[in-house]
């Protein structure tokens, strides 16, 4: 399972970075620990097998350590970004049916004040949760239980929760990382909203292989010369985009002449196809010493189920989409899962 993943990693790499956040560096033991006592915490209050956990946190260290908790305690959690709307964030909770709710003071909102959901403000309980033990758990979950819920955006009707279970998440993580060649030495950039199951793929890739987690920022976003900036600062190897963001900063490297930091290796990019003009805008500007890769996959398939590299040193000539098992020397087919 991924937080086991996690956990074996924190154990043979204790000192090692695991999440950078708002100039901050949490080691493998320092995230591991946090985490442990957190999903003891929960547990104490009712977290378990088939429990769902609503998370409603911004882009932190917080999150991070939340995810992985509710995992380690058995349960199952429900991404909820704060930034929604307070009404489709509502219409989650209530159609979950969620027992309890994380948050912080900041985030809390009028659609949490509710009774059939108790809410716990995490800044306002360190405290107590620090009071845990800090070893890990027993595993409580099976491969057949819930890992997350994730809604969908509803762009052909009511969204609706879609239900993934750990051995497919795991066997996405395992796979992806494996496709991904994700070493330790590489650092990811947390980029989507965690309401997305990108978000999902970018953590649990990432610490399930011994990398750097690191936070984007929301002011690194507000210009292409000041995202490009944080990125080399921070010596990001691995982007993770929707492919609509892509396609803006092809056409912006190609209108302003900027490159990629000198420390990227990988794009991967998902949700839809490539465009061709952007495409031959990104060869011509950034050339073929960085990997680019476009995925798709429907949320009910866990995330991704067709791969391609399009550019750069793994280009395939004329391919439109591999699916994944072609990269996969056992032969399983992740699309049948």
């Amino acid at each position: 399972m991924v937080h086991q993943q996690f956990e074996l990693w924190a154990e043979q790499t204790p000192d090692a970075i695991a999440l950078v956040a708002q100039g901050r560096e949490y080691t493998y033991q320092q995230l591991n620990v946090r985490a442990n006592q957190l999903a003891r915490f929960l547990q104490q209050r009712g977290v378990g097998p088939e429990v769902l956990v609503g998370v409603c946190l911004p882009r932190s260290p917080e999150l991070i350590i939340a995810l992985l908790a509710i995992l380690k305690a058995g349960g199952a959690y429900v991404p909820m970004d704060p930034g929604y709307p307070a009404e489709r964030l509502e219409m989650m909770r209530t159609d979950a049916q969620m027992p309890l709710l994380l948050t912080n003071r900041a985030s809390q909102a009028e659609w949490m004040q509710s009774t059939d959901t108790q809410v716990i403000c995490l800044d306002a309980r360190w405290e107590d949760i620090g009071q845990a033990s800090a070893t890990d758990l027993p595993c409580q979950a099976q491969s057949h239980h819930l890992a997350y819920i994730i809604y969908t955006s509803g762009s052909t009707g009511k969204p609706k929760g879609v239900m993934i279970e750990h051995r497919s998440i795991s066997a996405y993580a395992q796979i992806a990382g494996a496709a991904y060649n994700l070493q330790p030495s590489d650092r990811v950039l947390q980029f989507c909203s965690i309401s997305f199951d990108t978000a999902a793929e970018e953590i649990f890739c990432c610490l399930g292989r011994g990398s750097t987690l690191v936070l984007r920022t929301e002011d690194m976003i507000g210009s292409v010369q000041t995202f490009l900036e944080r990125s080399q600062a921070w010596g990001v190897t691995i982007w993770v985009f929707p492919t609509a963001f892509w396609h803006f900063l092809a056409t912006e490297l190609a209108r302003t002449g900027l490159t990629p930091p000198a420390s990227l290796r990988l794009v991967t990019m998902g949700g839809e196809k490539a465009i061709p003009a952007q495409l031959a805008q990104w060869r011509q500007q950034v050339g073929d010493h960085i990997r680019l890769v476009n995925t798709y996959g429907p949320t009910e398939a866990t995330i991704v189920a067709t791969m391609c590299d399009i550019a750069g040193p793994e280009a395939v000539a004329g391919a439109e989409t591999s699916p994944y098992w072609q990269r996969d020397s056992s032969g399983t087919d992740l699309c049948a899962r």
